[in-house]
């Protein structure tokens, strides 16, 4: 698996230099070295930056919104702004991890394909660029990878070493934690989930352009847009999920609906994968509410003998996982001790 968690670099040759540290490939998820790092989180309306100890905990944390129409010089300004409002010149800050939207290749430090919430994010050499703002080594990822890697470490999987990781929100996302480490697959793509294909909704259309996707029956836009055919009343998800706690019928139907087919394919993913946990986080997958009452009831009926013991929980960290991740990641490139 020499794919897994491998770092990235500008300093000299970068093919010679993604080696994680030997004692890196056998460590437990969060192995306390490092000091403080940056972590941060660059969406396309917000981008925040924390300050996080080797125990996993945010010191502190800056936000602003992301200039997303200015271009990537913009948002890296952005993120260098709110990196020097921390202290990333302090002695004691070791380096600096960054998960953003996209397809990321973490070798080469480049986003290899974006949609268009950032302008011209595609292609760009974010980790040489932010290198030179900010004086730090730094590393980037997936903002799902990050995800999976703060929950792991510090979050509802701490002490796991095998973990399938998910968010539902606007879209749907996810992540695979194995012996403790991303797993990236062959073509930076691995997780992918939001786009497995659901037999019988090809009427659905996917954010890709596909139909019968995941993502076009579970997540919250998919879901409002659904609820809207039905009841003929434009909201959003959360209205319609509160419309469903009160017994609303389409909304019921509609919330159900989602649920179910998630929790039916992750107990899918979970029958092929083997996890030790599966982590479900993001705005729409509320533990407290129907959607999560239906994912759960699905993802049992379906999961083989073997893994019925594996637990679907809710994700701990809430906004602060990908900046958590996101340090953890960095950590993970410094050099550590000999094996």
């Amino acid at each position: 698996m020499d794919e897994l968690e491998t770092a990235a670099v500008v300093e000299g040759d970068e093919s010679a230099a993604v080696e994680e540290a030997p004692w890196a490939s056998r460590a437990a998820v969060g192995t306390g070295t490092g000091g403080l790092c940056l972590g941060v989180d660059i969406g396309g309306t917000k981008t925040r930056v924390g300050l996080v100890d080797a125990d996993h905990r945010v010191l502190d944390v800056r936000e602003a919104p992301t200039p997303a129409r200015d271009g990537p010089r913009a948002v890296l300004e952005v993120v260098a702004g709110l990196g020097r409002a921390l202290g990333a010149r302090r002695a004691d800050v070791a380096a600096c991890g960054v998960g953003t939207a996209g397809v990321v290749d973490p070798a080469a430090g480049t986003v290899v394909a974006s949609t268009d919430a950032i302008a011209g994010w595609a292609g760009v050499p974010l980790v040489q660029q932010l290198t030179a703002l900010l004086g730090l080594p730094v590393r980037v990822d997936n903002d799902a990878n990050a995800f999976a890697l703060g929950e792991a470490a510090g979050g509802a999987a701490q002490g796991r070493a095998h973990v399938l990781a998910v968010t539902v929100g606007t879209g749907v996302g996810g992540a695979l934690v194995i012996h403790g480490r991303l797993w990236r697959g062959a073509h930076h793509n691995a997780g992918e989930i939001g786009h497995l294909p659901v037999p019988g909704f090809g009427d659905r259309r996917c954010s890709c352009g596909a139909g019968g996707h995941l993502e076009s029956v579970s997540a919250g836009p998919a879901m409002a847009a659904r609820y809207r055919r039905l009841a003929g009343d434009a909201v959003g998800f959360a209205e319609v999920a509160r419309r469903a706690e009160t017994g609303d019928g389409p909304a019921v139907e509609v919330v159900e609906e989602g649920g179910g087919v998630l929790g039916q394919l992750l107990a899918g993913l979970v029958n092929a994968v083997d996890p030790e946990s599966v982590v479900v986080g993001g705005g729409v997958a509320v533990p407290a509410g129907r959607y999560w009452a239906a994912a759960e009831r699905h993802f049992r009926r379906h999961l083989l003998p073997a893994v019925t013991g594996v637990p679907m929980l809710p994700a701990r960290l809430g906004n602060d996982a990908v900046v958590v991740g996101a340090a953890e990641l960095a950590r993970r490139g410094l050099p550590g001790p000999p094996p």
